[in-house]
């Protein structure tokens, strides 16, 4: 006779799994993330400082992608995302998922903050999207 497992055995045991496969509550290690040269974690974040007109060039998984701020109103900005270009219209505090390489699967979260008439503060974060395989 089989016993069923304990949800708190079982909350614990699938935090195990992803924490294995390189997720964890904080962090995930994807796209070859894991570690740097200097043995240092692989960062899962970072922002770029933008300015209107003033297309800036950033990494990701080994890309190099471009952020071009088109305008700002209010609290949020008009963004467009490059090496394949998507354009975003993001409101500050409010997260939007992002494909950046195109395989119509969202790798990032981007968000903006620090918004002002001539710039605005781009954080790209990545999304932990690993499957869990018996």
């Amino acid at each position: 006779m089989r016993r069923a497992l304990s949800p708190t055995l079982l909350a614990l045991l699938l935090a195990l799994a992803l924490t294995l496969v390189g997720c964890g509550p904080t962090s995930c290690s994807r796209d070859g993330g894991g570690t740097t040269e200097g043995g240092g974690t692989a960062a899962t974040s970072a922002e770029v400082e933008l300015r209107v007109g003033t297309p800036v060039d950033f990494d990701y998984a080994g890309e190099t992608h471009t952020a071009d701020l088109l305008s700002v109103t209010g609290s949020s900005a008009t963004i467009v995302v490059s090496s394949s270009p998507t354009t975003y219209q993001l409101t500050e505090g409010q997260p939007a998922e992002a494909d950046l390489d195109t395989d119509s699967v969202p790798e990032t979260t981007l968000s903006v903050s620090a918004i002002t008439d001539k710039g605005a503060t781009l954080a790209v974060s990545a999304i932990c999207t690993q499957t869990l395989r018996r």
